[in-house]
């Protein structure tokens, strides 16, 4: 019996199994996306706590006007438009006061940090004043400073609680 039988017939046997004529390759491109929509938050939140600040009043009756500063971490993954708006146009009262006295504190409000908005002074001429506005260049994650600068007042104030709402909105740009 010959032993090269059994070899030329797996021989054959293996070339039976290999495609006849010309193989061709093909691909599939799989294209990935991801949206990722913009937003800022400060302090961690899109909704952060209110912050109270008082500002001194000295024992005269006259506003205190030693320099305040407030820091808030910010954080935008794209460009943003940042305004800085007094609510009431000045620190206001409810009360009721004669000649010789004032009613009203104003204040210089500006920032640093994050996006620089000049100083500028509320007026007590009417809500929502607009103090000052800023866009930054594109996606920034850094300390945003509020200055407030209390101005004297020309009268001693009013006895009563003096009110306002300095508001920093931050708007991520789509």
């Amino acid at each position: 019996m010959s032993t090269k039988l059994p070899l030329r017939l797996c021989l054959g046997l293996i070339l039976s199994t290999l495609p006849l004529g010309r193989a061709y390759a093909t691909d599939q491109n799989i294209n990935l996306k991801a949206t990722v929509p913009e937003y800022c938050t400060i302090e961690g939140s899109s909704s952060p706590a209110d912050d109270d600040v008082t500002v001194p009043i000295l024992g005269n009756g006259n506003v205190d006007t030693t320099l305040i500063t407030r820091s808030y971490a910010v954080v935008c993954n794209s460009a943003a438009n940042v305004s800085l708006t007094s609510l009431d146009g000045a620190m206001v009262t409810s009360t009721t006061a004669g000649s010789g006295f004032d009613t009203f504190i104003n204040y210089e409000a500006g920032t640093n940090g994050f996006v620089n908005i000049s100083a500028a002074a509320t007026t007590n001429t009417g809500s929502n004043q607009l103090l000052g506005t800023a866009t930054t260049s594109g996606a920034e994650s850094a300390n945003l400073n509020v200055t407030i600068q209390p101005i004297s007042n020309s009268n001693p104030l009013a006895g009563g609680d003096y009110l306002d709402t300095l508001k920093v909105s931050i708007t991520p740009i789509m």
